[in-house]
């Protein structure tokens, strides 16, 4: 059998006419993207960055503290200090110039980060440390009230976005609306989910996750796992809290810096001073 081939009324594409699938004069990319439009819903969360502490600190102070003790055998000492005396001795090696901070890479020290595309990207150029990240290639963005996507807002700009929306595409266009009876989104907001929508759209018409992720928005939340010894943190506070460094950078390693002070606030003092 002779079979017609004809062109797409979108695209302009041609197709095999004999596939009922086309029979609306579209090929099947063109049909299926107007099906999804006419369908799409996506729940979108905006939130702030975030940082917890995944490593139990006291051990890990405790091993950087027995090594400022062995630094401190040379001297003739042989028997074991108090753990008060150990931390004297790891203050006085931290406030020598230059520091003697060697003793802080007897550690491993582990945060979970929730931050933007932006941020990981920074985080991953510290290159003495471990990372385990969120993976767009394997990992579906789904945008279902289950599982709403997640974007990040700047810590420098306003908060008033931060919340739940929806985001709704039909044929007659697409609108974005609050589900938490909040302030009306923002033009930020309604650029990251356009963004979002072409993902969903690309993945609809059967464009493989590998290559839909390319049209993610640098916002999309990610987690990053980040390992790294005690010195590594030091020298990571010290750059990233400067006032030159990015906001989101700012704010996620001055957290970093208070979850260390809390536990420890030896292991962080003279950061300001300190030269690496």
């Amino acid at each position: 059998m002779r079979l017609t081939v004809r062109r797409c009324r979108m695209c302009r594409g041609v197709f095999n006419e004999d596939v009922a699938e086309y029979d609306d004069g579209l090929c099947k990319d063109c049909a299926m993207t107007r099906k999804y439009e006419g369908e799409m819903r996506m729940q979108i969360e905006v939130v702030k960055p975030t940082v917890n502490l995944l490593t139990e600190i006291s051990a890990a102070r405790d091993q950087i503290i027995l090594c400022a003790y062995a630094a401190g055998k040379s001297r003739g000492r042989t028997e074991f200090p108090m753990l008060g005396e150990s931390q004297i001795l790891l203050s006085k090696l931290l406030r020598m110039r230059p520091p003697h901070a060697s003793v802080m890479e007897h550690s491993a020290v582990s945060f979970l980060f929730g931050c933007s595309r932006i941020a990981t990207h920074e985080i991953v150029r510290h290159r003495l440390c471990a990372f385990t990240q969120t993976s767009t290639r394997y990992i579906e963005e789904k945008g279902t009230v289950d599982s709403p996507i997640e974007i990040i807002k700047p810590p420098d700009m306003p908060m008033e976005d931060l919340g739940s929306f929806e985001y709704i595409s039909d044929d007659a266009g697409s609108i974005l609306q609050r589900t938490d009876g909040g302030a009306m989104p923002s033009q930020w907001v309604e650029d990251a989910a356009q963004a979002l929508a072409n993902y969903k759209k690309a993945r609809a018409i059967g464009v493989k996750r590998e290559s839909a992720r390319y049209l993610l928005p640098h916002c999309l939340s990610a987690d990053i796992v980040v390992t790294a010894n005690f010195r590594q943190w030091r020298h990571m506070i010290y750059l990233r809290t400067h006032r030159t460094a990015a906001p989101e950078m700012r704010y996620l390693f001055e957290i970093v810096r208070q979850e260390l002070f809390h536990v420890s606030p030896l292991l962080v003092e003279n950061i300001s001073e300190e030269r690496f």
